[in-house]
């Protein structure tokens, strides 16, 4: 008799649990598979009785993390300091000189004011005044939502790598999205 399980968590974790307590895994590699629920990781083990038992572990799209906020935007601008003036006199943002990059601060968000071009080259490909990139703030594990994103059929683009944001140091997966604007999904360090 076969049988199948459907269960909730990280495949990798649960494969090692199992495995640490000597269940019999049949083959120590886990498959993607479509299932009533949705697509869903397996592996198959053997229970006491040699039946064949596929072990299903659903990850709802969307529910291994959770959007947070906006982190920072950048604003290409051939209007520098008239820019920069607009937000900080007339919105009340206070600005901020961090080398060459250039921010206006407002609760926990920034805008980068970026004079004529980017300043890094991934977004140079869709510079144009009045265009942006995003940072989106996130909860969870930075890796595990750049699978989730890959699962989803995203294409990353860059990441994980370090960057700064409004309230200090992230981890970043930049990737674009169907008008080719560049979103950068972020999670703060610990």
């Amino acid at each position: 008799m076969n049988y199948c399980f459907a269960a909730q968590g990280n495949p990798e974790k649960i494969l090692c649990y199992l495995q640490e307590q000597n269940v019999d895994i049949v083959e120590p590699k886990i498959y993607r598979r479509r299932g009533a629920l949705g697509d869903f990781d397996s592996f198959y083990v053997r229970d006491p009785d040699e039946n064949l038992v596929e072990i299903g572990i659903y990850e709802p799209a969307g529910e291994s993390f959770k959007i947070t906020g906006i982190d920072h935007m950048v604003i290409v601008t051939g209007t520098f300091e008239q820019t920069m003036r607009f937000y900080s006199e007339y919105l009340g943002m206070q600005p901020e000189v961090n080398g060459p990059q250039n921010n206006v601060c407002f609760g926990g968000q920034k805008f980068n004011i970026h004079a004529d071009k980017p300043l890094y080259k991934l977004a140079e490909k869709n510079a144009a005044f009045g265009n942006c990139d995003f940072c989106l703030i996130v909860e969870g594990n930075i890796y595990q939502i750049k699978r989730e994103l890959e699962k989803q059929g995203a294409a990353i683009e860059l990441g994980v790598v370090q960057r700064s944001g409004a309230l200090g140091p992230i981890d970043s997966v930049y990737l674009g999205d169907t008008d080719s604007n560049l979103v950068e999904v972020s999670v703060y360090r610990q």
